[in-house]
């Protein structure tokens, strides 16, 4: 009898919706089994693993480059902090070292520098900095002075279309942080997020011309992770006479078309000492 009654019952659901499939096994016994239901999509685990180190990786950010001595963690001058204190803020809840060792050593860009050091004043501790892009004054953070164009051949900044409007006119800013970010290199086909120094946001080039740049007494330097870091001019901006070609990115590099002649004509209509020291006096 049972047996004929969920046979029917078979027969019954077999063209019915899901929703109603589900509806139905509604009251009947753990032993039924509707083979139509609907499953929940998976969440995959890397998809989750990825988004917990990029939470991980923009907390450190923050505290390290930014607001870490506003927020109780003491940074020495060399930008190194103690993880014991940078894992006590609240940004930190629920992150243990391993976490933070993962982050560090699945960072392609090279962000931060994990280290351990043992002081019998202070004890034993592991030390964490940020290698570049700092807003705090970091005194020594063991950069390399650069004094040939021959020591870094290539130095390039990605920005936005958007942004390349403004830069054309005034130049690269640093904005609030203590220099600005060159990358060494770029490649055809390759995502631009690999590089150190360049975001993957960055649709347009921007080459500079170091040597003409270092003969006007203009700065350069190469962090721990190879990024090049320029503080700019008195006002922190490499104008747009150091530019040695512009490209835009898409499927392939494209030059930037009379992107020299965008810069000479707006480089006539205004005052770029002027304008450059607005944009410096409202950082």
């Amino acid at each position: 009898m049972f047996s004929n009654l969920f046979r029917s019952l078979g027969t019954a659901t077999h063209n019915l919706p899901c929703s109603a499939i589900k509806q139905s096994s509604r009251g009947y016994g753990s032993g039924t089994i509707i083979s139509n239901s609907v499953r929940k999509p998976k969440i995959r685990k890397y998809a989750v693993e990825t988004g917990r180190r990029l939470r991980i990786s923009k907390s450190l950010s923050w505290l390290l480059r930014h607001q870490g001595r506003f927020e109780g963690i003491h940074i020495r001058s060399d930008g190194y902090a103690r993880i014991q204190d940078v894992l006590k803020h609240q940004s930190m809840r629920n992150v243990e070292f391993l976490d933070i060792e993962n982050v560090i050593k699945k960072d392609s860009k090279g962000r931060f520098t994990l280290t351990y050091e043992g002081d019998r004043s202070e004890g034993d501790h592991w030390w964490i900095r940020a290698n570049q892009g700092h807003s705090i004054e970091a005194a020594d953070l063991e950069l390399e002075r650069i004094g040939s164009a021959d020591r870094i051949p290539v130095a390039v900044h990605g920005t936005t279309e958007e942004a390349w409007k403004l830069i054309s006119k005034q130049g690269i800013s640093r904005m609030t942080r203590n220099h600005i970010h060159l990358a060494q290199g770029f490649s055809e086909g390759v995502d631009p997020k690999v590089f150190s120094g360049i975001r993957k946001s960055s649709r347009i080039l921007i080459y500079i011309d170091v040597e003409k740049a270092l003969a006007d007494g203009i700065k350069f330097y190469l962090s721990a992770n190879g990024v090049v870091l320029c503080p700019g001019d008195e006002y922190g901006f490499l104008e747009p006479k150091y530019f040695q070609r512009v490209e835009s990115v898409t499927k392939t590099l494209e030059p930037v078309q009379e992107w020299d002649r965008q810069v000479a004509e707006t480089s006539s209509t205004i005052d770029p000492t002027e304008d450059r020291l607005k944009a410096w006096s409202q950082r």
